[in-house]
């Protein structure tokens, strides 16, 4: 339960009344967890994770490629030239593209990373569009997003 931080003061629990991460899901099977701590507006947000079995899944870079390389075969996806890709750091890569559907615009993210030595991971992400201007707030919303081995 969050308490908004005036409650959180009178009640004496300013100490424990951090901010929790915006999306933050453990998922039990692979062992992963998702954290994007800048997320905004979980409104009708949609989220898969897709884990495949790779024994060579020894690098985010290899899984990533991969995943760019099927992406990009897709129907109706965009050009290669309309698909933001970019490591977040060394362990996680972000990818992010908008399609349309139903005269929609819908935001994509996947957020990609691996458990070294056995599987690929892919968080997919995805959101209907609400204003033409926020594909940046967007793509900024995943500063610091990782995945990450749950703990055991």
């Amino acid at each position: 339960m969050r308490l908004p931080p005036v409650l959180a003061l009178a009640c004496g629990l300013m100490a424990v009344a951090l901010p929790a991460p915006a999306y933050e899901q453990t998922f039990p099977d692979p062992g992963v967890v998702v954290s994007v701590p800048a997320l905004k507006g979980t409104a009708g947000l949609q989220v898969e994770l897709h884990a495949q079995a790779l024994p060579e899944a020894d690098s985010t870079r290899v899984c990533a490629g991969r995943f760019l390389r099927e992406l990009v075969k897709r129907p109706d996806m965009p050009d290669r030239d309309r698909i933001y890709r970019a490591p977040l750091d060394p362990a996680n890569f972000l990818v992010l593209y908008i399609l349309e559907s139903g005269g929609r615009k819908v935001l994509h993210a996947h957020l990609l990373g691996t458990l070294p030595g056995s599987h690929c991971l892919d968080v997919h992400f995805s959101q209907a569009m609400q204003a033409e201007d926020e594909t940046e707030a967007w793509r900024q919303s995943f500063a610091g997003a990782s995945l990450r081995p749950s703990p055991r």
